[in-house]
């Protein structure tokens, strides 16, 4: 119950202290601005994952041809040393996509993405929690920032796992 009541006082302060026009502002330099890092970055991730996707089986093709190809025509060895080059650019580019990640980040910055979107479509429709007409400010950028720092912490553990990788260890 105290944590309740906590709660409800902060809200109340963030609300004396953020007033309308401060809150437009938030809406205009915080929030739309991380609505349209989270697509573009969604955009870029999922264009980075389909080309190194559409090159893993491009050059798996060709491998593979290049290899039938070596069968017939045994006498000449450059085919299996092309053959070998194209397995070899075929593991960068299934090493880069591991690395990089790009299909996780493309689905969790979308999602983040989306998420961001309909908070706003439910504050502005006065829905779930914004019923209560005194809060809805505050408890919008509460849930907002609530939001960005689930996906920051989860790109971290995705990408620093337990802390052992991390650019501070």
């Amino acid at each position: 119950m105290a944590d309740g009541f906590h709660h409800f006082c902060d809200q109340k302060v963030f609300t004396l202290i953020m007033d309308q026009k401060e809150f437009e502002r938030y809406i205009d330099e915080r929030y739309n601005d991380q609505c349209q890092w989270y697509s573009s970055k969604a955009s870029l991730n999922k264009k980075r994952y389909y080309l190194v996707q559409t090159l893993i089986v491009c050059f798996s093709s060709l491998t593979t041809l290049t290899i039938a190809l070596g069968i017939y025509f045994p006498n000449f060895e450059w085919i299996r040393i092309l053959a070998l080059g194209m397995t070899s650019v075929v593991t960068v580019f299934v090493s880069l996509q591991k690395v990089f990640r790009f299909q996780e980040n493309w689905h969790e910055y979308r999602n983040t993405a989306e998420s961001l979107k309909k908070e706003k479509y439910l504050y502005l429709a006065g829905l779930d929690e914004y019923e209560k007409k005194e809060v809805t400010n505050s408890l919008f950028v509460e849930r907002v920032e609530g939001l960005i720092s689930r996906q920051n912490t989860a790109w971290s553990m995705r990408s620093y796992g337990n802390g052992k990788n991390s650019p501070t260890s």
